[in-house]
């Protein structure tokens, strides 16, 4: 046994000294927005009658998908229409990588506004920054210390052949944490955190005050490690909830912590197929109410209730195909992740898009009877809701 727990230990060492082989980068690496922005607004975005209100929502710019995009709303051209965020936790950033207008094909950007000037503001700074009319990724230099929360604005655009509309399809910021940690704590105490969560055990003040002391490269490193158990899993333990709560409490750990979600696929966010999503939990944790948790729950979805219960109950009806498939399979019986029944949850944040989607379903598949009778209770409560 000590033979094993000094290999444990100095595995640790390492792990703390170097980057690991986990694909798990070491101190200063450059966070993702969807670990990063706690919340995301915009001046205005467009809206289209036929199409889901999340298609040109501002998160669209950091869901890694370039054929997704944020589109502001007015009239003209969108000069002085702009995106905030804020962060979790103050970063220092280095450059911004932008993919101009809608780059989802080549006639869409052609068609479509792209910005052509776009001013930066942060901590009483304003910078300009000149943008080519292409929709391939472009590096432009940004240096910005301590930023808790920034504004984009169009400052001025290209024109579009066919639309007005000017956007943005993908952002990111090169960055690092500016937050410094003094306290750390050394590697038997992160031991002895790992040990909590690897066994199972319940988990007391001592490991939640160790948790609360880990530097964010300390808690990047733990993430990483193999646990025989995954947390969150069989038996329904709640270390994985425990986990979270407690890094929800110090901002400056959020970020590698949600960074760790995102890369890891074998340790401990991965559960059995009845513990539920664990993306899902996180996101209700750390975001709240927010929409802004919607690029971290997509990019690791899974086909189950939870993940489409989020996305429709923040607003983001692009998945109710999905949904309703889910639905007819398992039935209402089987819809037991939500304090919502099926009716309510298609009906809450529903468009007319939704609408007739959910009345075509009805006509072009067999359903449960019961499955028919809650969908026709969606569509009656969102056509009074859209049409009263």
């Amino acid at each position: 046994m000590k033979f094993v727990k000094t290999i444990i230990i100095l595995a640790i060492n390492i792990a703390f000294s170097s980057c690991n082989a986990d694909n798990i980068a070491p101190a200063g690496e450059s966070y993702p927005l969807s670990a990063l922005v706690k919340n995301i607004s915009a001046s205005s975005q467009l809206k289209e009658e036929k199409t889901p209100l999340f298609s040109y929502h501002p998160t669209n710019i950091y869901d890694n998908n370039a054929k997704t995009a944020w589109f502001e709303g007015v009239k003209g051209n969108g000069e002085g229409e702009y995106l905030e965020m804020q962060f979790f936790t103050p970063i220092n950033i280095h450059s911004i990588n932008i993919s101009n207008g809608y780059a989802k094909s080549a006639s869409l950007f052609t068609n479509n506004g792209s910005v052509k000037e776009l001013l930066v503001e942060a901590n009483n700074q304003a910078i300009t920054l000149k943008l080519k009319q292409t929709s391939t990724p472009q590096s432009l230099a940004l240096k910005l210390e301590n930023v808790s929360t920034i504004r984009l604005t169009i400052k001025s655009s290209y024109p579009g052949k066919k639309y007005s509309d000017t956007g943005i399809s993908e952002l990111s910021l090169n960055n690092s944490l500016a937050t410094s940690v003094a306290r750390s704590v050394n590697v038997q105490d992160v031991l002895s955190i790992y040990r909590a969560y690897k066994s199972g055990v319940s988990r007391g003040r001592e490991i939640d005050s160790l948790i609360l002391k880990l530097t964010p490269e300390q808690l990047t490193s733990l993430l990483s490690y193999k646990f025989d158990r995954k947390l969150d899993g069989d038996l329904n333990d709640d270390r994985l909830l425990q986990f979270i709560n407690s890094v929800n409490i110090k901002p400056v750990l959020i970020p590698a912590f949600l960074n760790a979600a995102l890369q890891l696929d074998n340790s401990i966010f991965q559960t059995s197929a009845s513990a539920g999503d664990p993306y899902v939990e996180i996101a209700n944790i750390i975001w709240k109410d927010s929409a802004s948790g919607i690029p971290f729950v997509k990019s690791k979805m899974t086909e189950n209730y939870p993940a489409q219960y989020f996305l429709l109950k923040h607003g983001d009806t692009r998945n109710v195909d999905d949904y309703l498939e889910l639905f007819k399979s398992t039935g209402v019986e089987q819809d037991f992740c939500c304090e919502l029944m099926p009716s309510e949850i298609l009906s809450l944040n529903g468009d007319s898009r939704t609408l007739k989607k959910i009345g075509l379903f009805i006509e072009n598949n067999e359903l449960e009877e019961s499955v028919t009778k809650e969908l026709q209770k969606a569509y009656m409560s969102l056509s009074d809701k859209l049409y009263d």
